[in-house]
């Protein structure tokens, strides 16, 4: 059972995770630009739920830490559209069924909960016949788990990081991972693609950027570069697809 005040405590710590966040973050973005949804089902927001980036959408956020729904409610103004549920997503199921989404986005969830299967088994009931579902993850295949690898550091990329364990999560997927467990719970595959490419571990990144070493414009670069690099190994991996009709 995941410890949810201890992992949003871990969250909220300083550190490089902010300069994820932000291009991860910019990465969805793209996805729902792309997609053009009315009505999105955002599920985790942490601190920094998307509505408040994104105007003019029907939001619904399902998020399981107090510390986070609060956060989010104090952030939501007056013209903004937007229902959060305290609690886990699979206890919010029947009623989400009820709401006709266009997008659903589950960002840098589903490899901390114990059983991805049962999260994807609830998505896909919530899914209606054209609802895009925006899935991201973190990258087994990260540049800076292979050159960890290499360098000795450790035997193999699926090994859990200490940061893993601080935010108890529990499964390191690839792409071909990633992708046949969608298509095991029956979804198609519309899109794929890799998110900021990370030469280093997140505390070695933090460390750079605070002794000037590299700054904001070499994270621009590195975001770009992992779409110009596609199979240099982003630090996070997407799919965007859709619940096939059986």
């Amino acid at each position: 059972m995941r410890d949810i005040d201890k992992y949003s405590d871990g969250y909220l710590e300083e550190g490089f995770e902010i300069y994820q966040v932000e291009y991860r973050r910019r990465m969805i973005m793209e996805q729902i630009d792309k997609y053009h949804p009315c009505r999105i089902l955002e599920i985790g927001c942490g601190a920094e739920p998307l509505f408040q980036y994104v105007k003019g959408k029907e939001w619904v956020i399902v998020e399981p830490a107090e510390v986070f729904c609060e956060m989010a409610k104090e952030k939501i103004c007056d013209d903004d559209c937007v229902e959060i549920m305290e609690g886990f997503f699979e206890d919010h199921v029947d009623k989400l069924q009820e709401i006709c989404f266009d997008m659903i986005i589950c960002s840098s969830v589903l490899q901390e909960v114990e059983k991805p299967e049962y999260m994807l088994e609830c998505i896909s009931r919530v899914c209606g016949e054209h609802t895009v579902v925006h899935i991201n993850v973190t990258n087994a295949k990260s540049f800076h788990r292979v050159l960890a690898r290499n360098m000795g550091i450790i035997t193999n990329e699926y090994e859990k990081s200490q940061r893993n364990v601080m935010l108890q999560q529990n499964t390191v997927f690839d792409m071909d991972t990633l992708t046949q467990m969608a298509k095991e719970h029956y979804f198609e595959v519309l899109d794929q693609g890799n998110c900021f490419l990370k030469p280093f571990s997140h505390k070695q990144m933090w460390d750079m950027m605070e002794q000037n070493i590299i700054n904001k414009t070499v994270l621009d670069g590195l975001y770009r570069m992992a779409f110009d690099l596609p199979d240099w190994g982003g630090a996070e991996i997407f799919l965007n697809c859709r619940k096939i009709d059986l």
